[in-house]
């Protein structure tokens, strides 16, 4: 506020949420004088603790960016590929030595195609490939034709190839490919299909506990990663409020992947991302810890506390979390980042953009079952009748609103799609009749997923002793 001007509206939902618009409060009350001053350029603050939502990093991403995270990592922008993808490619942007036999490499949205990539879908990520190819290609040939056009032609495609360089182009094209037949590798193995498959059958509740269980424990003797079994189990205690046959899950997680594992497991318990369940069917919120400090590790800022207020099932319901017959390829709503399931933290953001009626307080009831109180905050600055009151006729008109959306505790890269989504919809007018350009401004403490969350609690030096015991084995075995 101290650069941007006073906010005029804090919305948010959690515990840490309001933490933070009280500090906002308390900052404001005593420097008032360098914030009233100021004209205000953010409209709107939206606060989303991720303590509301920790079903969401559990899930594997489908976006072409989610999926780069879940593959490869992101760290700052920066993704370190083998180096085998870049050298079929030929070149890529901004290279730099990384580790052994990796380059790193920084995607933004200055790749054009990585800018229509990052947020599709991966059904999609072929077609658009496939487009942009067939640009390039018609601007290529586009250049054999030249002879016998006019002066004016060719100075418009002379003024075309100054805005696209043709060469860095291909190259770009050439690295994607590589990158999305990499992607398409994996998820076409059956360990990911059956995951997915675990996932969004947990998801619609089309698959019970016992079942998931089951799964879950042919993950671990067919050599799954142990990230990708945690979270799968941490998946399931969230969901049904814990698991039943907790006790022997931890011993067999210890037999296959080394006693390692039952510290973790422990570490999660202190957290709730784990927990034995009291009851034959029980279903926690959707929601269980908190993340709250910025750019350090998360691991390290959990804190321990779980919601133990109502059901998955209503969580689901009051907030339209799966749609049936989403489909990924036209977009119709934000559930296409997950193949059917919107993110409780999007819900949340969706709800505060674009409240019913009553206004964002009238769905308190509605919320209920999310951990943490549900606030909102108007401020006003202190000369409010010389800076706010002044008459209708000597107001300059407003066509923007910018909303300032904060996700405290992290988010994923496939919730940012999400977000990017909800502000393609405003400006195709699909959301509001005025005629008012909004902005969506995108803020967290950490870029997170599933595997970085889980990957804090593991000891690296004995995962990769463990690892490669499991690989060995696996050979025997074979």
């Amino acid at each position: 506020q101290s650069m941007f001007g006073l906010i005029p509206t804090i919305k948010g939902k959690g515990a840490n949420a309001k933490a933070v618009a009280d500090m906002m409060l308390k900052l404001r009350r005593e420097n008032w004088e360098d914030q009233d001053g100021m004209e205000s350029e953010i409209d709107e603050l939206i606060l989303v603790d991720r303590e509301t939502d920790m079903v969401t990093p559990m899930l594997t991403q489908l976006t072409y960016e989610g999926l780069i995270d879940d593959t490869f990592s992101i760290n700052n922008g920066i993704v370190e590929l083998p180096a085998h993808l870049i050298s079929s490619a030929g070149a890529a942007p901004t290279p730099a030595q990384g580790g052994k036999n990796k380059i790193k490499v920084q995607f933004n949205s200055s790749d054009q195609l990585f800018a229509e990539l990052r947020d599709a879908n991966f059904e999609q990520v072929g077609s658009i490939v496939k487009k942009r190819a067939t640009f390039l290609k018609s601007v290529q040939d586009e250049k054999d034709d030249l002879q016998g056009k006019s002066v004016m032609e060719i100075k418009e495609y002379v003024k075309k190839l100054k805005e696209i360089n043709i060469q860095q182009e291909k190259n770009l094209l050439s690295l994607h490919t590589s990158i999305a037949l990499e992607i398409k590798a994996l998820v076409t193995q059956n360990s990911f299909s059956n995951r997915l498959e675990l996932e969004q059958g947990l998801l619609q509740g089309r698959i019970g506990v016992e079942k998931a269980l089951e799964t879950i424990q042919d993950f671990m003797y067919r050599g799954e990663h142990f990230l990708k079994v945690l979270r799968c189990l941490c998946l399931v205690s969230l969901i049904n409020n814990g698991i039943r046959k907790y006790d022997a899950i931890k011993t067999e997680l210890a037999q296959v992947y080394g006693f390692e594992a039952m510290l973790v497991a422990k570490n999660l318990e202190k957290l709730g991302l784990l927990k034995k369940s009291d009851t034959p069917s029980g279903i926690a919120a959707a929601a269980g810890l908190s993340v709250t400090a910025a750019g350090i590790s998360v691991a390290a800022n959990l804190t321990n506390k779980i919601a133990a207020t109502t059901g998955w099932e209503a969580v689901k319901k009051r907030l339209q979390l799966v749609v049936d017959g989403a489909d990924e390829k036209t977009e119709q709503d934000v559930a296409y980042v997950y193949s059917g399931y919107a993110p409780i933290t999007i819900r949340l953001v969706e709800r505060a953009l674009f409240p019913p009626q009553p206004g964002w307080m009238s769905l308190e009831e509605t919320l209920k079952p999310l951990p943490g109180p549900l606030f909102e905050v108007t401020q006003e600055p202190a000369n409010a009748r010389s800076a706010w009151e002044t008459q209708p006729s000597e107001r300059p008109s407003k066509t923007r609103h910018v909303a300032l959306i904060f996700f405290i505790g992290g988010v994923t890269c496939a919730e940012i799609s999400a977000v990017r989504f909800l502000g393609r919809q405003d400006s195709a007018g699909r959301r509001r009749g005025d005629n008012m350009t909004r902005q969506y401004i995108v803020g967290t403490t950490k870029l997170i997923s599933g595997d970085s969350i889980l990957s804090s609690f593991v000891d690296p030096l004995a995962n990769t002793y463990r690892t490669s015991k499991l690989n060995l084995n696996r050979k025997v075995l074979q």
